[in-house]
Parts: C-alpha cells; structure tokens; sequence
C-alpha cells in the first residue's frame, strides 16, 4: 500500500468541507469560491498541520477564517447590487425589485442603526450574525451563555425599532 499524501487527504474531505461552506454562505456558487479558498490555504499552509492531528477540524478552522476574512471585507465595500451578498447586514432586505436609491438609503440606515447601538449589545449581535455560536462569543466576552443571548436579543429588538420606519 503507498502512502497517502496530504493533498490526497485534504481532497478526502471535500464532501463534508462542501457542505460546511454551502451552511457559512447559504449560495451554492459562494459556497464554491468558499471551498476552493479553503482548499488553497490548506495546501499552502500544510507544513503548519499538525500531522495526526484533526485534520477535518483544521480545514474548517481554516475555512470559518476564511469565511470572516471575506464577510469583514464586504462590510468596507459598499453594496450597490440587486440582491444583497449574503454575510452583510443589507441581506436582512428581500431580494424583492425595489428602487436602487431606496435600497441605498435603507442599507445606509442599517449601517446606522448598528453603529447607533451600544457596544455591548451591537459585538454579541454582529458576532452571532458572523455565525459564531452563543458559547463561543460568551468566552470571547466572558460573560455567562445567558448574558449573550439577552444582549442579542435586544440588539434585535433595538434595531427592530430603529428600522421600523422602512416597513
């Protein structure tokens, strides 16, 4: 039997790579970009594996960062699109036809209301929107798994308000 490479390996969890993407973006063609991102990085960066390690939870560690990477990019650029790029706080509007300025002046007046709030509740709301789950932004935070969902919770709340004019 020949050894396996590590090329051979990190393409032995492409399946179960893909689906993770398809979860991150929830766009099949972003989910790709994603994915062959993931698998660039991981081949790049093989001497940093640790081999015999967990070699399914390093690729995701690598494509969860690669995920935020691309979301913290698009928050600087702004969306001038039909249909709002999933991982932006505009994808909270429907892809309905609307009036592009309209939608301008709606995307800059969430941009607004999540800059209006209060730190402490705009960090655990965002960090939850990025993906990361209630435990671990509670560690990040230090704070109980309690504190972190009340403080999104009125986050939502608070943006609900804020934004209600646009209904």
């Amino acid at each position: 039997m020949k050894p396996v490479s590590f090329g051979e390996l990190v393409c032995n969890e492409y399946r179960e790579l893909s689906s993770s993407a398809l979860k991150f973006t929830r766009d099949s063609d972003a989910a790709k970009d994603l994915l062959q991102e993931t698998m660039l990085r991981a081949l790049s960066h093989a001497d940093k594996y640790i081999h015999g390690g967990n070699l399914k939870g390093w690729l995701y560690s690598i494509m969860k960062n690669a995920y935020i990477n691309d979301y913290k990019k698009s928050m600087k650029i702004p969306v001038v699109s039909d249909c709002p790029e999933i991982g932006h706080p505009s994808a909270m509007l429907n892809c309905a036809a609307r009036n592009l300025s309209e939608r301008g002046f709606l995307n800059e007046d969430i941009q607004k209301a999540l800059q209006r709030l209060p730190n402490i509740f705009s960090h655990p709301f965002i960090a939850h929107f990025q993906g990361y789950k209630y435990e671990e932004i509670a560690i990040s935070l230090s704070v109980p798994v309690g504190t972190v969902k009340r403080r999104i919770h009125c986050a939502r709340k608070s943006l609900k308000t804020m934004l209600s004019e646009h209904r």
